[in-house]
């Protein structure tokens, strides 16, 4: 194997390597971009269910493994600022998923690329 092979090896393995490496971003970057959207679905059905009783009603908010009164217009507030936090972290999300994905794709393109090289070089030396 001349040192152009054992180069173009290296690059591969390498390249590979980084594949493996954004995959592994990419995925938990879509774990908290899920995380994200449950967590804004569930201040919205929360903030739907709050909306719907009467003003005079007393209502708690877990913390820990206990629940603490807190006056409705206080918790409306606190899930509104939820949703919007959610949201704000789900777009940033989004786009830090789509930049890892077009990543993945160059990255993936020279894997191919290299690896096409390299079955040239087998071939042409296999031939001689």
């Amino acid at each position: 194997m001349s040192e152009l092979d054992k180069a173009t090896v290296n690059q591969v393995i390498e390249l590979a390597n980084r594949v493996a490496e954004i995959r592994r971003h990419l995925s938990q970057i879509t774990m908290q971009l899920q995380n994200a959207e449950r967590e804004r679905a569930i201040a919205r059905l929360s903030l739907n269910h709050l909306e719907q009783l009467p003003d005079s009603t007393n209502t708690f908010k877990p913390v820990g493994k206990m629940f603490v009164l807190e006056d409705k217009e206080d918790l409306k507030q606190q899930l509104n600022e939820s949703m919007k936090q959610s949201a704000e972290e789900s777009v940033a999300k989004t786009s830090l998923r789509d930049q890892f994905l077009s990543k993945l794709k160059e990255n993936e393109a020279q894997v191919e690329e290299l690896t096409a090289q390299l079955q040239k070089q087998s071939e042409g030396s296999a031939s001689k």
